[in-house]
């Protein structure tokens, strides 16, 4: 709980495999290499062009043009061409720490009930005294919400002397790699086809699974299925409404479970922090609580 006073066990019957997202996307990279992808690094896609109101490539910031048959718009939360049913990003703060010398056998969550600042702080072993540690603000949850990254900093800061277990388990490590950034975890949007010949995918469109902000699962399959069925049409010249593409991804498994695990965590999730809005009344409504954290 937010005094450290409370807490719960729960036992989990997925595997977890903590990993080190950096070394992670090299290796990535390396594989689709292999399969004959090429990339481009450090060039800035500026906007869409389009032919007969058909997205036909793109244009880069240095003013070259890229062709394509189809494109992918993978931008991220911050994306400029969201629609209006985007998913909500939130803010959210990473690290990976060294000397980490608490326990290895389990994946610790530290809630912080606030009005403007709810939020919920994660330890994630990952072995040989190596660690995840996440602090999430759930700015959708929040009864008197604020949007600023510096009072999101000096929450960071004050976050080990809120929570006494959590300073404990921080005394001593070292902070290897450490990114402040936002993932959306408010919500699924519903816009994968954005435009005739452009199609979204990932952080963008919020395939995120809402018991633990993991998306990069999720957003693979749904990305594959989806090129598949791009591809397959191309080749059969079979024309697609928007709307039609947009249903065709609804109703893929991966969304229909990510529909699911967002009824089963994050509508939960957000009533507790917008009723629970004080370490005192958590502590105090505990015993209710912890039924459904089991």
């Amino acid at each position: 709980s937010h005094t450290c006073k409370k807490y719960v066990d729960r036992k989990i019957s997925t595997y977890n495999l903590i990993i080190a997202w950096p070394r992670w996307i090299e290796a990535m990279v390396e594989v689709a290499k292999k399969e004959g992808v090429e990339f481009f690094f450090g060039v800035e896609v500026e906007k869409p062009l389009e032919e007969n109101n058909v997205v036909s490539g793109v244009q880069t910031k240095d003013g070259k043009k890229w062709k394509s048959d189809v494109i992918f718009y993978c931008a991220g939360h911050s994306g400029n061409l969201r629609p209006k049913d985007a998913a909500k990003a939130i803010p959210i703060y990473k690290k990976l720490v060294s000397n980490y010398h608490g326990p290895q056998d389990r994946l610790e969550y530290y809630f912080q009930v606030d009005e403007s600042f709810p939020a919920i702080g994660t330890i994630f072993p990952r072995g040989n005294q190596d660690a995840e540690v996440i602090l999430m603000f759930l700015t959708d949850c929040a009864v008197k919400p604020v949007e600023s990254w510096d009072l999101y900093n000096q929450e960071i800061q004050n976050f080990p002397a809120k929570h006494p277990v959590f300073a404990e388990r921080m005394q001593g490590t070292k902070v290897d790699y450490e990114i402040k950034t936002s993932i959306p975890m408010s919500g699924l949007g519903k816009s994968f086809a954005l435009r005739p010949g452009l199609f979204a995918a990932g952080d963008f469109i919020g395939t995120v699974q809402a018991r633990g902000g993991s998306g990069i699962k999720s957003s693979f399959l749904i990305a594959y299925d989806l090129a598949q069925k791009v591809a397959e049409n191309a080749k059969s010249s079979i024309e697609w409404s928007l709307a039609k593409w947009n249903e065709y991804v609804a109703n893929l498994p991966e969304m229909k479970e990510l529909q699911e695990m967002d009824l089963k965590f994050g509508l939960p999730r957000r009533l507790l922090f917008r009723s629970v809005t004080s370490p005192f009344l958590m502590d105090m409504f505990w015993g209710a609580l912890s039924i459904p954290m089991r």
